[in-house]
């Protein structure tokens, strides 16, 4: 009888276990539903609010620059802005990874973009147009694998942290005083309204065998820079910060990208986004916010700049050329990579580069860079089979994943700012290989415990189960 007793009082005892934690996994469930519904209307809401943007300002200023728009039906545009909310099914909550931060970048600017200015745009009918949201979100998906594929603990070459470190500031100096060299210290303009002068000035100074410097002065802004800039933060090493401003800065006044202006707060704002734990509801949020600020601001002083700047450029551009790509090449061939590397197989039927026709054609000047974000030039690549872009995005993600999941992550993520806004302006290859990702990866591989180490005091939580192939990452701490 004594043992009948213990023993259902054991039974008890678990029966009031498992009720706890079925009671405890029903909270977290509620909550996290709970949680999607509010991105749910955030994204639905960011969406109309582009949507209005364009119509109501952007069109009115910018339709002689091809920014046009045509009645508004509204069952189409809710439709296809319901299309572009279906990825908040599936992302993350809480972003906490290089790839989730990028998958949310990709999701605000590109998908939200493209699906809320796509029925607007008076190139396409119904139906093709919703089957341009359907592709965005295609691609969304795609990319999105990155979320199941398990990341992995990669070795080093050996390098220590303290050896590492050298090599990346040795060769930072060793590119910048190259270009110092070669373009000098260009007059102090730093001036908004002449930066596209300075932009195609600088065009016209690389033409005849400057490629090669080319190359360099925008790994200079996107890569070396930012990343000497978040390490000099990271480590508490204030020269090397400033050495990575002073960089941005001689690089702006050589060529005028207004983007590089963007590093240093947009740098900031990821760091400081990833070291909470924000959730995705604030980067939604945060891009709302952002958008009224510019509009606000335009009504209230009657200045372009703002508008153009931050409403037009951040969350209008990347929707509106996607559109104007897909009605293209919806009725051309496909450019096959023909205006770079693939013109060794065949010449390309247009007669200039991809982005130059499109500006004759559709934005009235060959000299606007109407380059596209990297959904739209997986379509204008190679039609549907472009499908495979995004999946190769998404190897390029877990490959970032990987190669950083023992650095301090707020301050990797911090060096990714330009990178990121690259996403929305370029292709694929183009991401990899003229904006420096692929060098990117090679530096947070090696030298990246030296640049990024991770704090004694930091929690393990982003650590999580790995797959190693040989042995664990060298030390993070220097001796």
């Amino acid at each position: 009888n004594r043992r009948t007793t213990v023993e259902l009082g054991h039974v008890k005892d678990t029966d009031r276990i498992q009720r706890r934690l079925a009671q405890v996994q029903d909270r977290q469930h509620r909550q996290q539903v709970s949680s999607r519904l509010g991105v749910l209307f955030a994204i639905l809401l960011f969406q109309v609010l582009v949507a209005w943007t364009y119509v109501e300002y952007v069109s009115p200023l910018y339709g002689y620059m091809g920014f046009v728009s045509r009645s508004v039906s509204l069952p189409h545009v809710a439709v296809s802005i319901a299309i572009g909310s279906i990825p908040v099914i599936w992302l993350p909550l809480r972003p906490n990874t290089p790839s989730q931060l990028l998958l949310w970048v990709l999701q605000i600017l590109v998908v939200c973009s493209s699906c809320a200015l796509g029925p607007l745009l008076p190139h396409r009918g119904v139906w093709e147009t919703i089957g341009w949201a359907l592709w965005n979100v295609a691609c969304m998906a795609a990319v999105s694998l990155v979320l199941v594929l398990p990341t992995m603990n990669l070795t080093s070459l050996h390098m220590s942290a303290k050896t590492g470190r050298r090599v990346f500031y040795g060769s930072f100096l060793f590119v910048f005083g190259f270009l110092f060299t070669k373009f000098g210290w260009p007059n102090p303009d730093i001036a908004l309204s002449t930066a596209q002068f300075r932009r195609l000035e600088f065009r016209v100074s690389l033409e005849g065998g400057g490629m090669i410097a080319g190359y360099l002065v925008v790994w200079l802004q996107t890569l070396f820079a930012p990343m000497a800039i978040m390490s000099g933060l990271c480590r508490r090493r204030p020269v090397f910060a400033l050495v990575g401003c002073t960089a941005v800065l001689w690089v702006y006044m050589l060529q005028g990208t207004r983007t590089s202006l963007i590093v240093i707060p947009l740098g900031l704002v990821f760091w400081l986004a990833l070291s909470r734990g924000a959730s995705a509801l604030v980067y939604v949020w945060g891009a709302i916010a952002l958008l009224a600020l510019s509009l606000g601001t335009y009504v209230a002083t009657n200045s372009l700049m703002v508008l153009n700047l931050v409403a037009k450029r951040i969350f209008v551009v990347p929707g509106a050329l996607g559109a104007i790509y897909f009605d293209f090449f919806a009725g051309g061939e496909p450019a096959l990579y023909r205006d770079s590397f693939g013109s060794i197989l065949s010449e390309s039927p247009y007669p200039m580069e991809i982005p130059s026709m499109i500006g004759a054609t559709y934005l009235g000047s060959a000299e606007t860079n109407a380059n596209v974000n990297v959904f739209a030039d997986a379509f204008a690549q190679l039609w549907l089979a472009g499908l495979l872009l995004p999946v190769v995005l998404a190897l390029v993600f877990w490959l970032l994943d990987s190669v950083t999941k023992r650095l301090h992550i707020p301050a990797v993520v911090g060096s990714l700012s330009l990178l990121s806004l690259a996403l929305v302006n370029t292709g694929s290859t183009n991401w990899l290989a003229t904006s420096g990702m692929a060098v990117a990866l090679g530096i947070y591989w090696l030298a990246g415990p030296g640049l990024f180490p991770v704090s004694v005091d930091e929690p393990n939580d982003r650590r999580g189960k790995a797959i190693p192939i040989r042995k664990t990452w060298p030390s993070m701490v220097d001796p």
